[in-house]
């Protein structure tokens, strides 16, 4: 199976090597019924410091 690959937003490249990605998804809220909006902030390897 193979690894899924995510997009999001490049929010911080301060780190040597490292860079920040802000991933957004869209969850059901199960009390309410509503669609909310759900960010995580990944750590990313940038060998090349681009």
């Amino acid at each position: 199976m193979p690894k899924r690959i995510l997009e999001g937003l490049v929010v911080s490249d301060k780190g040597d090597k490292t860079i920040v990605v802000k991933v957004e998804r869209t969850v059901l809220h199960p009390l309410l019924k509503k669609t909310v909006r759900v960010s995580k902030r990944y750590h990313a390897h940038d060998e090349g410091n681009t």
